[in-house]
């Protein structure tokens, strides 16, 4: 924090200002607005049309706009994780977390009950495996403790998740087909919706990752002259940003909630016209889509009374054009890291479906 000498207004709201704060010259409260944001990890839905005015009489009106006007004159997430880690002190994850706050509207024995359950076991799961407890501080993550965190990540899905979308109707070669395309587009999906309203990318750990820092993110952290990080990071910065052109602002506009999130996730799951798909498989895969996008209308209905429903279910039906555009760039980047000899950079994603 930078003391001014000459009288500063905020950058955010026009209120007077006293200094800088997590790299952006504002009031108080604003910082303690962004502060909180972070440090609570809640994501922030969006009502507006993002045009809302952010001034000191209308900055609690639209805590979306507020926090995307933090972000755009220059403050950042990173600082404010960091300062927690270097003093650790009282610092909680949020008690209601998004996965842990939604309303319930599925009724008993139906896909979303079924979903919503298995993400359940999911998400203690990963609590226990990554030792994540309620004074856990997020840290910066570099590539290859993603990849860690990925290939444990990765088991969890199928256990826990994976088990419950599967069908005994088909083959268990089919069966392996269906859960090997669906972890890399879930793994994105799950991704840019706990990274929604943020700059940086979180990681089923908790952990994140800065893409402002990408170049640290690649850095060899067992050997800090190895300089074959900052090719990687000149390689791969631009499928960063199209990653978050074509799939994170896509999520950041829709803004999902968990129920919405698991009707993406099973869509995805069941997709047909995959290579290999047998006949069977296909007519399963399209029975239960048009089960999940009749329950899918049926919780708009419920949640949304006074809104257009039916527009809100075209929003999600795009999610799935945006993932997919998002996987073509994955491998697109496989074969990239492959030319340059930056494969183990990418690893963690495609070695652990192919096990």
């Amino acid at each position: 924090m930078t003391r001014m000498t000459s009288p500063q207004f905020c950058l955010i709201c026009g209120d007077s200002a006293d200094s800088l704060h997590f790299g952006a010259l504002s009031c108080r409260a604003c910082a303690a607005f962004f502060r909180r944001k972070v440090a609570g990890r809640r994501n922030i839905f969006r009502r507006c049309d993002r045009q809302c005015k952010v001034d000191t009489g209308k900055r609690k009106l639209c805590a979306s706009c507020r926090y995307d006007k933090c972000l755009k004159v220059g403050m950042r997430e990173s600082a404010v994780l960091s300062r927690l880690a270097q003093k650790n002190q009282n610092y909680k994850k949020p008690s209601g977390s998004p996965e842990e706050c939604e309303p319930s509207t599925s009724t008993s024995g139906s896909i979303l009950e079924n979903l919503q359950n298995a993400y359940q076991k999911l998400e203690e799961a990963r609590r226990k495996a990554f030792n994540i407890s309620h004074d856990s501080v997020p840290q910066n993550s570099n590539y290859k403790r993603m990849n860690e965190v990925f290939h444990e990540d990765i088991k969890l899905v199928v256990e826990n998740l994976v088990s419950t979308l599967q069908c005994p109707d088909i083959s268990k070669e089919q069966q392996k087909l269906l859960h090997v395309h669906f972890l890399v587009p879930f793994i994105l999906l799950e991704g840019g919706y706990k990274s929604t309203n943020s700059e940086l990318f979180y990681l089923p750990s908790g952990d994140y990752i800065d893409e402002n820092r990408i170049a640290e993110y690649y850095q060899n952290p067992d050997d800090l002259n190895d300089k074959s990080g900052e090719a990687a990071a000149e390689v791969f910065r631009p499928y960063w940003k199209l990653n978050r052109l074509t799939l994170k602002m896509h999520l950041d506009d829709v803004q999902l909630d968990l129920p919405e999130l698991l009707f993406v996730a099973a869509l995805v799951f069941y997709d047909y016209g995959l290579q290999d798909q047998t006949d069977d498989c296909i007519e399963m895969c399209k029975r239960m889509r048009s089960q999940i996008l009749e329950e899918l209308t049926d919780y708009e209905k419920n949640v949304r009374i006074n809104d257009d429903h039916s527009y809100r279910v075209g929003q999600i039906i795009m999610v799935l054009q945006a993932i997919q555009r998002t996987v073509n760039m994955v491998h697109e980047t496989r074969e990239i890291s492959l030319v340059y000899n930056l494969y183990e950079r990418h690893s963690s994603i495609f070695e652990s479906i192919k096990d």
